[in-house]
């Protein structure tokens, strides 16, 4: 063919390409992404059933009157976990497990410093994906008042997050439904500066 006589044709060949390439760029990312969002439902699913599976455990023995935030702090310590516990066996004559923990929180200031400790802990264990959600996301400069995202329904990521900061300041869940708003109400709380701070150790003689 003799392109001389079409001297346009190239140009619009090349064109043509350029354009099926553009439209199977963002296809090609969007199904790659679709395939990690897969992949990562699939591990989250894994372990929320765990979840279940030993919070269904500590039900079924009788620990649904404890306090989450002072079984957590109790359970970051063994020693005094084993210790108070080995004081509430030889002054009591229970030998049910949830029985001794509520014993051990009958001294107030046991279940009030390990409560402590709880959400500290709990605190920072969520620290990390508050930082991915909110901090980070603002530094990339994503965070503006009209990006389309923020009409996009909440994330998974940020229900958990508002649930925990809910649960830890004991205020209702405020049941965002919009992504954007669930992140400006993340920002403004940027956690509670009371869980930065590391409590003091906790003492074996306590009560």
């Amino acid at each position: 063919m003799d392109y001389a006589l079409f001297p346009d044709l190239l140009d619009k060949l090349a064109k043509i390409e350029a354009l099926g390439r553009s439209a199977l760029t963002p296809a090609s990312e969007n199904v790659a992404e679709l395939k990690r969002q897969a992949a990562a439902a699939g591990k989250r699913r894994a372990r929320d059933e765990k979840r279940y599976e030993l919070g269904g455990l500590l039900l079924t023995i009788g620990f649904e009157n404890i306090d989450y935030y002072a079984l957590y702090g109790l359970m970051a310590h063994p020693d005094h976990l084993l210790k108070w516990s080995i004081e509430a066996r030889q002054s009591s004559a229970t030998q049910d497990l949830a029985r001794l923990i509520e014993h051990i929180f009958d001294d107030d200031r046991r279940a009030e410093r390990c409560a402590e400790w709880g959400r500290y802990l709990s605190w920072t264990r969520m620290r990390t994906l508050y930082e991915a959600e909110v901090t980070s996301f603002i530094a990339s400069g994503k965070a503006g008042a009209k990006q389309r995202w923020r009409c996009d329904p909440v994330s998974s990521k940020q229900l958990y997050l508002i649930a925990q900061i809910c649960k830890l300041e004991g205020i209702a869940n405020p049941n965002i439904a919009k992504k954007g708003c669930a992140f400006d109400w993340l920002y403004e709380r940027d956690g509670n500066p009371r869980y930065f701070k590391r409590p003091a150790p906790l003492p074996l003689e306590l009560s």
